[in-house]
């Protein structure tokens, strides 16, 4: 015995911390290779869990790409009233995304911040549409003019009948706005 220290019992610790050395390592490998074994499915019904969960995520402009347009509200108004006027701009501006097909494009609300001596709108809108190619077809869309049109009624015909409902037909009226 040499200082005390049992050599085989000394020999026994080193075998086990090396045991544990290479369980650690057997289990980081297979951790990393684990990626690797799962299938990418060929076939578009064979979708792995990893192909599923990469189509939840959001992309957003910076990875996918797409448009950024900001508008500045000049007018002569109290701010409550561009506020207001800003919420009405901003849900204009996302029914027409909407109906575009944009349903991931954001609409917001910017409030001026620092200005660092430019004069900067008390009120901005900006939209972010990613995904879009063509800036001039987001512009196009998203500055387009609202268009109001009248026309005479040329003729008013009231019935006194009833529409009847034919049989074996239902008739389902429901209230919602749209």
């Amino acid at each position: 015995m040499e200082g005390g220290v049992c050599p085989s019992l000394s020999g026994k610790v080193r075998m086990r911390a090396n045991q544990k050395r290479l369980i650690v390592t057997v289990v980081v490998l297979i951790a990393a290779l684990l990626p690797l074994l799962i299938p990418h499915g060929s076939a578009p019904a064979e979708s792995s869990f990893l192909d599923k969960l990469a189509a939840n995520i959001k992309l957003g402009l910076d990875i996918k790409g797409g448009a950024l347009l900001e508008y500045q509200m000049l007018t002569d108004v109290s701010d409550s009233e561009m506020n207001a006027l800003a919420d009405r701009v901003i849900e204009v501006l996302r029914a027409r995304l909407d109906a575009a097909g944009f349903t991931e494009a954001t609409v917001e609300k910017v409030t001026a911040g620092i200005s660092f001596g430019e004069d900067i709108p008390p009120v901005r809108v900006r939209v972010q549409i990613p995904g879009i190619t063509d800036v001039s077809r987001a512009e196009n869309l998203v500055g387009k003019t609202g268009r109001l049109y009248f026309a005479d009624v040329l003729a008013i015909e009231t019935s006194v009948s009833t529409p009847s409902i034919p049989a074996g037909m239902s008739l389902e009226i429901s209230r919602r706005k749209l």
